[in-house]
């Protein structure tokens, strides 16, 4: 079954002030908040999830391929790469750490 949403948008110089999506009426007074409230409901995820699953993919195809970084760091803003290796290397040591944690409680 395909589920189907439509909203109304009301979008007053530049800023979306209004979304109705048929139930309530939501009053916003800064486009960040209104955008996420509008990917919030359409992917049905938080946004900062959602932005972190494409900073990661982003990372992996950078590290994939040395043609594909290139156009990568010539799109991103600089450092971001730099950014993105010290993060994801971080939280890959510490997935490491635990899951060698939880293989010494096994071994004893």
């Amino acid at each position: 079954m395909q589920k189907i949403c439509q909203k109304i948008v009301r979008v007053q110089d530049g800023l979306i002030t209004e979304i109705y999506d048929g139930l309530i009426y939501r009053d916003f007074h800064d486009n960040q908040s209104a955008i996420k409230e509008l990917l919030m409901d359409d992917v049905g995820l938080d946004f900062d999830g959602i932005l972190q699953t494409y900073e990661k993919l982003i990372y992996d195809i950078a590290c994939s391929n040395v043609e594909f970084r290139a156009q990568i760091m010539h799109r991103l803003p600089e450092g971001w790469l730099d950014w993105a290796h010290s993060f994801y290397q971080d939280e890959a040591a510490g997935e490491a750490e635990a899951t060698a944690v939880g293989i010494k409680h096994t071994i004893l």
